[in-house]
């Protein structure tokens, strides 16, 4: 009868601690990928960003915009799911670093609305942007003030950047009458005749460097720790 009872017993408790176990058990939680839908800039109060919008199989679209339009979905940059892809860091939910061409500019999601009103009357005069695409000023180094790094391949596409010293993007005037082609490339094909004094927005561009600008110098500069006849190249 006791040994009955024992084993009776044990068999009661090995049920209790499967009951036990099989309600203390947890389902695995899904992660949801994060969604970047938004319009996002350098500035808030800019009038240009960067639009990202949902596309399929968790892709998204990343498209710089101004006052003239948006470039189409997958043409600014390659439709990515920006989670993964070495040209984006996501620095917090609401701040992304994206690589375009060779540099990289740091953007804050201002709105979740993928089309707000864009426009240059709006932007505050005393403060704009670093660039025209909205990147975040970095405060330069004390020291050195200068990044010794090995000469890039040629030609040098420096993107984003305006062609001449004090050029902004924005509003142009037409000086004299302006060829329009659809591609800085060899293969470019006409597409437009802008007349003298017509108003454009340039809301992008490249510069493109086939020889470096070379500079010698003639004297020692220990704060940057140059010396005498050390060769700078320039490339925009």
């Amino acid at each position: 009868m006791n040994r009955w009872f024992k084993q009776c017993f044990v068999l009661l408790l090995c049920l209790c601690f499967l009951t036990v176990a099989c309600n203390n058990r947890t389902e695995p939680v899904k992660s949801t990928p994060p969604d970047f839908t938004g319009f996002w800039k350098g500035r808030c109060s800019d009038a240009f960003g960067v639009q990202i919008k949902k596309q399929t199989e968790n892709l998204f679209s990343v498209s710089f915009c101004g006052p003239g339009g948006c470039f189409e979905p997958g043409t600014w940059e390659p439709n990515t799911p920006i989670v993964g892809d070495p040209h984006y860091r996501l620095i917090n939910p609401v701040t992304l670093a994206i690589q375009h061409g060779d540099s990289w500019q740091t953007y804050t999601e201002c709105t979740t609305d993928t089309n707000p009103k864009l426009d240059y009357a709006t932007m505050p005069t005393d403060a704009p942007s670093t660039n025209p695409l909205g990147a975040s000023p970095v405060a330069a180094p004390e020291s050195p003030s200068y990044v010794a790094q090995p000469a890039p391949s040629l030609p040098f596409f420096d993107w984003n950047t305006c062609p001449f010293e004090g050029c902004t993007y924005g509003e142009w005037t037409a000086a004299a009458t302006v060829e329009v082609f659809d591609t800085w490339k060899p293969s470019r094909k006409r597409i437009a005749t802008i007349p003298t004094k017509a108003v454009v927005v340039g809301v992008s561009g490249v510069v493109i460097t086939y020889k470096p600008g070379v500079i010698r110098l003639n004297e020692d500069l220990p704060q940057d720790d140059l010396r005498r006849g050390d060769t700078i190249l320039t490339y925009t």
